[in-house]
C-alpha cells in the first residue's frame, strides 16, 4: 500500500495558519507541532522554512505587520481624496480580526520581540493617519494629536469587556469624526469614489 503523497506547504502558508492560530489561542498556542499538524505536513517542511521557533516567531510579527498594516496603507491609498482614503484606511481598521490583534498586543505586553513590531505598527498608523489628516484638517499642529486620538479610540473599543466591533465600532468613530470637526464621505461613497 503506498502512502500519501504531503503537498509542500509555502513559507506564507505556515505564516498564515500561525496568525489563525494566533488570532484563535494566543502565542502559547503556535507551537511547530500545531502548525505542521493544522496543515497537515511534517515538522521537516517547517524547518525548510524556518531555523527555529524563534525565527517563526520573528517571520510571523513581520508578516502581520505586513498583511495588517502595510498593505491595507497601500490599498488605502490606491486613488481618491484624502477624506476618500481615510475612510477606507478606518474600514479597513474596523474590519482587521479583532482576536488577533488583541493576542498580539498580549504576546508584546510580556515579549521584546513582539513589543518592537507592535510599537513599528502602532507607528506607521499614527504616521499614516496623521498624513491623511493633515489635509483633511488643513491644520498640521492638530494632525498628530487627532491622529493618535484616533488609533487610541481603534485600539481601545477593541480592548474594552465587551469590546465594540462592527456597526457599534462605525458610529463611535462618527461620533468621535464629529468632535473633530470633520465631515468625511461614507465608506460606500468612498469605494465608489475610488471605483471611478
Amino acid at each position: 500500500m503506498e502512502k500519501p503523497t504531503r503537498q509542500r506547504k509555502s513559507k506564507t502558508d505556515l505564516l498564515k495558519r500561525g496568525l489563525e492560530i494566533l488570532a484563535g489561542q494566543g502565542v502559547e498556542g503556535v507551537t511547530i507541532d500545531a502548525l505542521c499538524t493544522g496543515l497537515g505536513v511534517t515538522k521537516g517542511s517547517f524547518y525548510h522554512h524556518f531555523k527555529s521557533r524563534d525565527q517563526f516567531h520573528a517571520s510571523l510579527l513581520e508578516f502581520w505587520m505586513e498583511e495588517h498594516t502595510e498593505r491595507k496603507k497601500a490599498l488605502a491609498d490606491e486613488e481618491g481624496t484624502p477624506e476618500q482614503r481615510y475612510v477606507r484606511i478606518v474600514e479597513y481598521a474596523t474590519t482587521l480580526p479583532h482576536e488577533l490583534e488583541k493576542n498580539i498586543r498580549a504576546w508584546a505586553m510580556r515579549n521584546t520581540l513582539a513589543a518592537d513590531y507592535l510599537a513599528k505598527v502602532d507607528g506607521s498608523r499614527i504616521a499614516y493617519l496623521e498624513w491623511l489628516l493633515k489635509d483633511i484638517l488643513q491644520d498640521e499642529t492638530q494632525a498628530r494629536p487627532m491622529a493618535t486620538i484616533v488609533l487610541s479610540t481603534m485600539i481601545g473599543s477593541r480592548l474594552l469587556s465587551p469590546p465594540i466591533l462592527g456597526d457599534a465600532r462605525r458610529e463611535l468613530l462618527g461620533q468621535l469624526h464629529t468632535l473633530m470637526g470633520i465631515q468625511l464621505p461614507s465608506a460606500t461613497n468612498s469605494q465608489k469614489g475610488a471605483e471611478q
